[in-house]
């Protein structure tokens, strides 16, 4: 398997590396400080494909948004099938974006426990407003606006996430949540495949 990572901070490419290395020792793994660097590599003729490219949205004067578009750019115009031949995608940013996210979602855990007597319903199209909004923010290009995205994502996402399980405590025997957690962790890995190998294509 070869995996690339294309950060320009040389202290987040090596410790992703040894995240990487944990878990797949025996992988290929390609460092590049810039997405320049990256694109020449590509352009490449001889270059080996990519299977999993770990990006910064964020590199100095250069957005990873458009490193990707760039990318995809690239292997169209060599007529290769684009899902095949791109890359999946995971998008990395820096820790005070995370410190946000994570703000976003202890927030949103909290709020909830505001309104205990709201219908499920109004949780549901709360949070999916939510949810599309910083999915929009996303594709904005601005590194501000996807900050923010991930905000109101990491918000909406556990609004409703610990009223379900509110919710589902309340109906399940706590004999059988055990096997609940299993079957609900095994979805969101699933979903979470889904989903990377999706966006790696649209973008």
């Amino acid at each position: 398997m070869n995996i690339a990572i294309c950060d320009d901070e040389e202290n987040i490419r090596i410790y992703i590396r040894k995240l990487i290395q944990k878990q797949e020792p025996f992988c290929k793994i390609t460092e590049f400080s810039s997405g320049k660097e990256l694109l020449e590599f590509q352009d490449e003729t001889n270059a080996e494909e990519i299977d999993i490219l770990f990006l910064d949205i964020s590199m100095g004067d250069e957005d990873g948004m458009t490193v990707a578009k760039q990318l995809r750019s690239q292997m169209e115009s060599k007529k290769e099938a684009v899902w095949g031949s791109l890359p999946l995608l995971i998008f990395v940013t820096g820790y005070p974006a995370l410190f946000v996210m994570g703000l976003g979602a202890a927030l949103g855990a909290k709020v909830v426990g505001y309104f205990p007597n709201w219908k499920y319903k109004k949780y549901v199209i709360l949070s999916g407003i939510g949810v599309l909004s910083a999915f929009g923010m996303t594709f904005s290009g601005n590194p501000y606006l996807m900050i923010l995205g991930g905000f109101v994502g990491s918000f909406a996402d556990d609004f409703l996430e610990v009223r379900t399980d509110i919710l589902l405590n309340d109906m399940i025997p706590s004999e059988q949540r055990a096997t609940l957690i299993s079957v609900n962790s095994f979805t969101f890995s699933l979903v979470m495949i889904v989903m990377s190998t999706l966006m790696g294509s649209i973008m």
